[in-house]
């Protein structure tokens, strides 16, 4: 098994909704650490996972943005954002992956854990096994 490991930061604005008093309900902004797992049995013609770059490409979609406008979201929250990440570079796998004729492969690697971090003291973690 191959396990592939992308650390990256995403500065970026949002607001959440909250049904409480929260300062969080104004807009603000976070320097998000991202973190990307990615795990596979076997790499592709190029002898990888998947490029680096394809994973960055996709948290450039959020870098210095309102994320609420990108994702299209009420409360992108850092569990949110997990969920988000994992989904977009799961596809972005298997569209390059596809591109590559690697067809009679039956598994494709797949994002195995996510950790979004807004600052020192606050990370949430997706991960394979919750689903």
């Amino acid at each position: 098994m191959f396990i592939l490991r992308k650390r990256m930061e995403v500065a970026g604005k949002h607001s959440l909704q909250l049904p409480y008093v929260s300062k969080c309900n104004n807009e603000h902004g976070h320097n998000w650490i991202v973190v990307v797992e990615i795990t596979g049995p076997q790499l592709n013609q190029q002898g990888m996972l998947i490029d680096f770059t394809f994973i960055k490409a996709v948290a450039d979609r959020l870098d210095h943005q309102d994320i609420n406008a990108i994702m299209g979201l009420t409360n992108p929250t850092a569990e949110v954002m997990c969920e988000w990440f994992a989904k977009q570079i799961n596809q972005e796998i298997q569209k390059q992956w596809a591109m590559q004729a690697t067809q009679g492969t039956e598994t494709f690697p797949q994002v195995s854990r996510v950790t979004v971090q807004e600052n020192e003291g606050n990370r949430a973690i997706w991960t394979l096994d919750t689903l």
